[in-house]
């Protein structure tokens, strides 16, 4: 479940995600009930102990004077150790950055976003807040400018200068130099993509040149929420004291209630006295205002018959659930339905990548399906419909995720290779060589 929140925009439009927890006391003689009502402040579980990392393809902007003129380009990537942080905790990242303009750079600005979204049936809201920032980043190497001559001669190496500056500043992201950190703060909204409300982060990393609009940018989403469990600092919560039960016998529940005053809206003691089957859980969803305490208990519905095992009604659930990991997990464990897992064609598999709500989650989706398909004779055809599928700024970590399962990687790597981009290509190259030679372990 997602987090309790409010999101306010300006005095009169706001949105909030609620937990309420009600009890109807009903005095069987009399007929008379009492409505007890508090709020249930929900915190959501941990994330995943596993790392999401994301290597920034470089960016490359053109640098001019007032006239228009070119003053060379600049080529900066950005490597995030874990795009999944907990609120509390540090995120780690690199920078690293090619200065081939006859401008000098002068600051390295690092800072963290969250956009609150809210749809309503007259207007659509949204509100940006910076929760962290870094005004100067310190790098060590390649902010300084460059001489004149040296700058037409960046210009005239064109793409071999490109493919250079890639292999370069992916060797220094992957090694120990430039790390820097910032701090998420202990009290921040969840990410949470939801039908009506979207709570986003993002990192934006800029460098700031003095040429105004020319200045080159990237953004990097993030997912916070609950620290993992290995690092989770549970909080405590003062609850009232228990209400006694007397024993009874199996057919029977009772409960002798002498309300205290921590529970809001009893006004009295009652005694509910009823047979065991004459309880009724669940109903149809029911809107409620903002003051309403008056709602009727409404019956348990009729239950539908079991889904038919298929990929659209697959599909329908995860649109409509929270946790879609938590939906294939449980699928696959189910013998019927594993029977589907089994039998995915790439088309079938990249379809379930596309449905997964929390695009933090579909590299492991993938892995979570990968065993599963064809008795494990996962093949480069799944992992070429996969990427596809995979949002933009996951598709390194959805190969990483993937290759150790690949069966015939020796004679379908190229077809993987050709839907990467030149810079995924150079970031992947070790995990094909790896995964070649049976050292790529499984995430």
């Amino acid at each position: 479940l997602p987090s309790s929140m409010r999101f306010n925009q300006g005095c009169n439009s706001w949105c909030q995600i609620k937990y309420l927890v009600r009890a109807l006391f009903v005095d069987s003689g009399s007929g008379g009930s009492v409505l007890s009502q508090r709020q249930l402040i929900v915190v959501s579980s941990p994330m995943p102990p596993d790392p999401v990392p994301f290597t920034v393809e470089p960016v490359t902007s053109q640098v001019k004077n007032v006239m228009g003129i070119s003053k060379g380009s600049i080529s900066f990537g950005v490597h995030v150790k874990d795009t999944r942080v907990g609120r509390g905790e540090d995120l780690e990242f690199k920078i690293a950055c090619r200065n081939d303009t006859t401008v000098g750079i002068e600051q390295i600005q690092v800072k963290v976003k969250e956009v609150c979204e809210c749809k309503t049936k007259i207007s659509n809201d949204s509100a940006e807040t910076t929760l962290v920032a870094i005004p100067n980043v310190k790098v060590q190497g390649g902010l300084d400018k460059k001489k004149k001559k040296d700058v037409e001669e960046s210009k005239k190496a064109g793409t071999n200068r490109q493919q250079d500056n890639f292999l370069d500043l992916f060797s220094e992201i992957t090694s120990n130099e430039n790390i820097a950190s910032l701090k998420i703060p202990e009290i921040v909204r969840d990410s949470y993509k939801g039908q009506l409300i979207h709570i986003r982060h993002v990192m934006i990393v800029k460098i700031k040149t003095g040429r105004g609009k020319d200045d080159p940018k990237v953004e990097i989403p993030l997912h916070i929420g609950s620290p993992a469990v290995e690092t989770v600092r549970m909080p405590s919560v003062r609850l009232p004291p228990p209400i006694p039960t007397p024993s009874l016998g199996d057919d029977e529940v009772a409960h002798d209630m002498a309300l205290s005053d921590e529970w809001a809206g009893a006004e009295k003691s009652v005694k509910v006295h009823a047979i065991r089957t004459s309880f009724r859980m669940g109903g149809s969803t029911t809107v409620l205002t903002n003051e309403e305490t008056d709602v009727p208990i409404l019956p348990l519905p009729v239950l539908p018959p079991p889904l038919e095992i298929t990929l659209d009604h697959l599909f329908s659930e995860m649109v409509a659930s929270v946790d879609d990991y938590d939906i294939v997990s449980s699928k696959i464990q189910d013998p019927d339905w594993k029977q589907l897992f089994m039998s995915l064609d790439p088309d079938g598999f990249g379809g379930i990548i596309c449905h997964v709500n929390k695009e933090v989650d579909q590299p492991r989706i993938g892995s979570l399906i990968a065993p599963v398909i064809n008795n494990g004779n996962f093949t480069c055809a799944h992992c070429k419909a996969a990427l596809k599928s995979t949002n933009e700024w996951n598709r390194i970590a959805m190969v990483q995720h993937l290759l150790p399962f690949c069966v015939d990687l020796e004679n379908g790597e190229s077809s993987i290779r050709l839907e990467l981009t030149d810079w995924e290509n150079v970031v992947l190259d070790d995990d094909f060589k790896r995964a070649k030679s049976g050292t790529l372990s499984q995430l």
